[in-house]
């Protein structure tokens, strides 16, 4: 009787399943269209090897996994885990670019491009507390794997509290201005890296609910890079980070009356980690009725 050596495993309520073909490894998951047959001809009374292959062959797990690496050189799925650098990771973002691509969507697309821009972050402490930002608000990220955040503002679009920063550039003493399209940094070691300082130095960006808590007239939304993510403070419930540099996107008053975006920078489409749809960010005319984006972060 012809035998084919293989691994049947079933974990969370998911099944992969390992064969073994001469030197040849194969692992593919339960939600592979092939899995059922694979295993019923490996159950058979006489499994033949060029059936399996062939069956193997029309597996869609290697088009999807060529299809992520062609978008990144340092991420990509071996049809079972999701690799950066070619090592195995996990957590929440991993989770989701995997349910991405087994359900064939391009969300996976900015969850890359947010492991390779948080990879860069010069932190592991830092990178580590991006977590705790996620697991807490959930993360919503642009289609370039910036992370979305939110600014309270004055009156007068500048910030609540007194202190220092570059805008656009240029230093600024005092309140400052976060006019809409301006990229506002410090420099990173002025940046206090420690979360158990709550009230400390830093630019501070947060959830919706954080930003209109601190706002006097104005909400703006930023885009965050995760490799300029310094550290998350331990207060608020972990509503809020402090970052050395965001870019202003749009800008909106806490009544809703809509006040412009950058086009060119606001994206058409976020991915939401607590919405798999994601949301479609129409088009505003100048008649339009206002409204403010539900994101859950």
């Amino acid at each position: 009787m012809t035998s084919i050596p293989y691994t049947s495993i079933s974990t969370n309520g998911r099944g992969s399943l390992t064969v073994v073909l001469g030197d040849e490894l194969t692992t593919i998951t339960d939600d592979n269209p092939v899995f059922d047959d694979v295993l019923a001809e490996l159950q058979g009374p006489s499994p033949n090897p060029d059936t399996v292959r062939d069956l193997l062959a029309q597996s869609t797990t290697g088009a999807v996994a060529s299809r992520l690496e062609e978008l990144t050189d340092r991420v990509s799925y071996d049809g079972t885990d999701v690799l950066f650098d070619g090592e195995p990771v996990h957590g929440t973002v991993v989770e989701h670019i995997r349910a991405s691509l087994v359900a064939r969507t391009r969300d996976w697309a900015p969850l890359a491009a947010f492991l390779e821009r948080q990879a860069e972050n010069p932190s592991m402490a830092s990178r580590r507390e991006m977590y705790d930002w996620i697991s807490a608000e959930g993360l919503t990220i642009a289609p370039d794997g910036r992370i979305v955040g939110y600014k309270g503002l004055d009156h007068d679009g500048r910030s609540v509290r007194s202190g220092g920063a570059y805008v656009d550039g240029a230093w600024v003493d005092g309140q400052v201005p976060n006019p809409l399209g301006a990229v506002v940094s410090m420099d990173r070691p002025q940046v206090d890296d420690d979360r158990s300082r709550t009230c400390s130095f830093g630019l501070h960006v947060g959830s919706y609910a954080y930003a209109q808590s601190w706002s006097r007239g104005i909400v703006a939304t930023v885009l965050v890079d995760p490799a300029d993510v310094v550290s998350i403070p331990s207060d608020s419930g972990g509503q809020k980070m402090r970052t050395c540099r965001y870019e202003v996107v749009r800008v909106e008053k806490d009544s809703a009356t809509y006040l412009g975006r950058v086009g060119t920078v606001a994206p058409d489409e976020f991915v939401d980690l607590d919405d798999d749809e994601g949301f479609e960010d129409d088009d505003f005319d100048e008649d339009d009725e206002p409204r403010i984006h539900d994101f859950t972060v």
